[in-house]
């Protein structure tokens, strides 16, 4: 049976060139069969656009064992729109025994195994592999369900939102037209995506409170909810109380320490391990960390106390300073600030801020 395949959202390289499109706007990814019904949201997201003017194509159930499925169809103009489907990829794959499903209700066939465990995210992260710092924004019941700090039935534990797990420039809940449109315009007008913080029906990641424009409640953070169930249920009942799309409040929950590069360590534990390193061996080491491409040495100038004073440190770049050259500089480092030593008392007071970091 033949059909018209322009009737349909370019699923190719070749449908976009049989429409003469040299470029497109948006690649939309689903973990569903490509079903162009309104049952379908990602598919719905897809026509509003479309009948806005933009170009989009969409990627159904892509091969994410690897980068290439995503770049199939070349580089979007504007972002990247990930769904996991019409349910959850975890519901698709697991009972409530966390028994594995033999099939896959919106799979061509039933067949069970085209999309991955936490399609989100693994959508996402491939995402990020193949166009690096694209605007991604997630959407879908899978990400709705997990734009806090939730319980994940399926690993027994509570996650942090799946914003950073995604990587995702934001997330989209609920029905999600409206502020879809909204973002696409900003993001063709040329507005950084990292700027696009307010956004009504929407979750971004922020460095601090202060990035949101409307009226706000704080939640118990992530690390009291993951400890404690009285603050997990604390913030599952302001979550639930705020809903309101009329009168409720913007919701902040604070995640970990800030991310300033991949490599940034934002676990409290893991940091505090980390510190633990740092005093063992004497010199703190900042593997870019910070800013990509930077590499640096610190070690502590100490009183005659055995206080912290005040800190020298040898910074450069990745190729300059490699790792089996770092315990040369430790040296050096050493060497310098026990020259120094003996006047860290009358060092300015501002250098005691760190006191008793390392």
């Amino acid at each position: 049976m033949e059909f018209d395949r322009d009737l349909f959202l370019p699923v190719s390289l070749a449908d976009m060139q049989r429409r003469g499109w040299e470029d497109y706007d948006f690649l939309l990814i689903t973990g569903d069969a490509y079903v162009d019904h309104p049952s379908f949201g990602p598919t719905i997201i897809g026509r509003i656009l479309e009948a806005e003017g933009y170009r989009v194509a969409i990627l159904a159930q892509p091969d994410w064992r690897g980068p290439e499925a995503f770049r199939s169809m070349g580089r979007p103009r504007l972002g990247v729109l990930i769904s996991a489907g019409n349910i959850d990829s975890m519901v698709a794959h697991y009972t409530a025994a966390r028994k594995r499903r033999h099939d896959d209700a919106y799979s061509p066939g039933r067949k069970a195994g085209l999309r991955p465990d936490h399609a989100t995210i693994v959508y996402s992260n491939r995402v990020r592999e193949a166009f690096g710092d694209i605007p991604i924004i997630i959407g879908g019941l899978e990400a709705s369900l997990r734009r806090f700090a939730h319980y994940d039935y399926w690993e027994d534990k509570v996650r942090r939102s799946i914003l950073f797990d995604a990587q995702a420039d934001i997330l989209t809940y609920g029905m999600g037209e409206t502020a879809t449109l909204d973002i696409a315009a900003r993001l063709n007008s040329g507005t950084p995506v990292g700027e696009i913080t307010d956004v009504r029906g929407t979750c971004v990641a922020a460095d601090y409170p202060g990035v949101c424009s409307y009226p706000r409640v704080e939640v118990p953070s992530f690390e009291e909810v993951s400890s404690s169930k009285r603050a997990y249920a604390q913030a599952n009942m302001i979550e639930y109380q705020e809903h309101d799309a009329a009168v409720g409040k913007a919701i902040i929950q604070k995640h970990g320490l800030p991310a300033f590069t991949q490599n940034t360590i934002t676990d409290h534990d893991a940091l505090m391990e980390q510190l633990a390193v740092c005093r063992r061996r004497g010199y703190a080491l900042d593997n870019e960390e910070e800013t990509m491409g930077v590499k640096c040495v610190a070690m502590a100038i100490r009183t005659s106390r055995g206080d912290v004073a005040g800190a020298l440190s040898i910074s450069g770049s990745t190729l300059s300073i490699r790792n089996e050259n770092i315990p040369q500089y430790a040296e050096l480092l050493s060497r310098a600030c026990n020259s120094l030593s003996p006047y860290a008392r009358m060092m300015p007071a501002i250098l005691y801020q760190n006191q008793n970091t390392l």
